[in-house]
């Protein structure tokens, strides 16, 4: 199992690193994200290769659960058969 706020990234290992913007922590790889916004209600932006799952403060505890189940399966999807590889080989500028 693994951590989602962690200080690696949780497809491909590579160290999170904290955006310029305070609210934002990053793979360099471009696999994974964390932001968040604060307000009236926190909101948790994850991304996994530019697909986005919210999270708001006020979400009940079901929902919440469901989104970080949703998370660990994209997680389990990107590292199975290596596929992250294949995308940030193929999405690399170089």
């Amino acid at each position: 199992m693994f951590n989602l706020y962690s200080d690696c990234c949780p497809i491909c290992c590579r160290k999170l690193v904290q955006d310029s913007n305070l609210m934002k922590i990053k793979c360099l790889n471009g696999c994974y994200s964390i932001q968040y916004h604060q307000s009236n209600i926190d909101i948790e932006i994850v991304s996994i290769f530019g697909h986005y799952i919210n999270f708001w403060s006020d979400d009940i505890r079901f929902v919440i659960l469901f989104k970080k189940y949703k998370v660990r399966r994209k997680i389990r999807y990107w590292k199975r058969k290596e596929r992250y590889l294949v995308k940030i080989l193929t999405t690399s500028e170089f």
